[in-house]
């Protein structure tokens, strides 16, 4: 007879888990967890002691390990809440044994954030796990949050979370083609986080802020208001900018639906800053100081115009040939994108056309072209810097955009409505009624603008410029 058939079968390797909670009856793992004794004898368990549930994993599973820890964590949260114990500690899941499992399933250490440099750095270091992870059909709990949570990402600093921003905003900060309108987007954030890190240092890691951290940073803050280091309306801008930062980066890459200033605030009442309207005598002393004076016929030019029409520095001098038209019944300038700028500040209601007229329309004749001294990313700059140096020594702390605020006034005196006011100034009008057919024709606007200048000497400027 053949002795193959009298060998005995051999055993299965049996995996014995050193796991709290968890006991061997038989051949299959058990859950049991004991009643805490406060709530032993209620009438909610009576004299029970304990429960027992079956985890229905067999001793000779090799895969034991896995399918028992995953069930176990959440039979814990069950029985917690049961309990009402909302906080277990972490060695009641045995994190030995949760570690153990990342090593050898995942090929990683549990915990150790620390030894990445960047965020790149644990994403490279995760793609294996991940990859792993994905070719599992039914992941068990414990699998999940080993991948998920197992290891933290690394310390995310301010300065981090500012060039994060950057990457995240794309539409802010990298479509406009005007480098300085972009950088002058940027400087208010890049501000913000250096007086973060200056007041705070560059260490806290932003996931992580608490209230008592950004309140810390808010009193920082206050202190320098009193020290006159900035007033309360800039201090308040920088939390906002620093709000902005956190709520995007957390909310897009952690998860976290808030940003740890979504309640800071600074009380008080801020002073607003109002830029004041040239009156009648200093837009005629300034004119006549400008325009007799040795700049050149740009800012001259520029200056003038800027007088009769209320339009700024950049939306000047970033005119180009297209946008000037004097070929028609109405002369006028259109404020709009060009090859020069995508936009004119908002857009919207900034973009228009305003009639010229008078000694505007004189100059403007000499430049059909544009400004071409001017026609650059800094010109406005450069036109606002040498006109205020002029305008200082006749009008004490006016400046170039005070023709604007003296239109504005003008126009208002005059009994212009709002509506063709804002239609000429490019502000935006409450309501609906702006937003059906096609807006105030070139007439509305001429005529408004001779009746609001009327009152404006101008006669000396425009025999100056014939």
């Amino acid at each position: 007879m053949n002795s193959t058939f009298n060998k005995p079968k051999p055993k299965k390797r049996r995996y014995h888990l050193k796991m709290k909670h968890v006991t061997v009856r038989g051949d299959v793992y058990y859950f049991r967890i004991a009643i805490p004794k406060h709530l032993q004898g209620t009438d909610t368990f009576g004299t029970r002691t304990h429960f027992w549930e079956s985890l229905e994993v067999k001793v000779t599973d090799e895969n034991a390990e896995s399918k028992v820890l995953g069930k176990v964590l959440a039979l814990r949260k069950k029985y917690d809440a049961m309990f009402g114990n909302q906080k277990p500690s972490a060695e009641d899941f045995n994190l030995t044994v949760f570690t153990e499992f990342a090593k050898s399933f995942l090929g990683v250490n549990y915990g150790t954030a620390k030894q990445f440099a960047s965020a790149q750095e644990f994403v490279e270091k995760m793609c294996g796990p991940i990859e792993r992870f994905e070719k599992i059909d039914n992941p068990s709990e414990t699998i999940v949050a080993i991948v998920s949570g197992g290891i933290a990402l690394p310390a995310l600093t301010m300065s981090q979370a500012l060039n994060r921003y950057k990457e995240l905003s794309s539409e802010k900060f990298g479509l406009n083609s005007d480098t300085r309108a972009r950088d002058k987007k940027w400087r208010p954030f890049a501000q913000a986080v250096d007086e973060w890190n200056n007041a705070m240092g560059t260490n806290h890691d932003v996931t992580k802020l608490k209230n008592a951290d950004t309140w810390a940073f808010k009193e920082k803050l206050v202190g320098m208001i009193a020290a006159k280091k900035f007033d309360l309306a800039s201090a308040r801008k920088k939390i906002m900018w620093l709000r902005l930062i956190t709520e995007k980066v957390l909310m897009v890459d952690y998860g976290i639906p808030t940003s740890p200033f979504e309640k800071v605030v600074i009380e008080g009442k801020a002073k607003k800053g109002k830029r004041l309207p040239f009156t009648k005598d200093e837009c005629t002393a300034v004119l006549d100081r400008i325009v007799n004076g040795k700049s050149s016929d740009d800012l001259k030019a520029l200056n003038v115009i800027s007088s009769m029409t209320g339009a700024t520095c950049k939306e000047l001098v970033l005119l180009q040939k297209a946008d000037i038209h004097l070929d028609g019944p109405i002369s006028y300038i259109s404020i709009r994108p060009n090859d020069l700028r995508d936009e004119v500040k908002s857009g919207g209601d900034r973009h228009r056309d305003i009639p010229v007229f008078g000694a505007a329309l004189e100059w403007l004749k000499k430049f059909p072209d544009g400004f071409e001294r001017y026609r650059r990313h800094n010109g406005s700059e450069a036109l606002s810097a040498s006109s205020n140096k002029i305008i200082d020594t006749v009008a004490k702390g006016k400046t170039f955009y005070s023709y604007r605020h003296m239109i504005a006034d003008a126009l208002r005196n005059s009994g212009c409505g709002d509506n063709l006011k804002n239609s000429l100034l490019g502000h935006s009008s409450n309501g609906h009624e702006m937003h059906y057919g096609s807006g105030f024709t070139l007439e509305n606007k001429l005529e408004a603008l001779t009746k609001a200048l009327a009152e404006i000497p101008e006669q000396e400027v425009q025999k100056q410029a014939a």
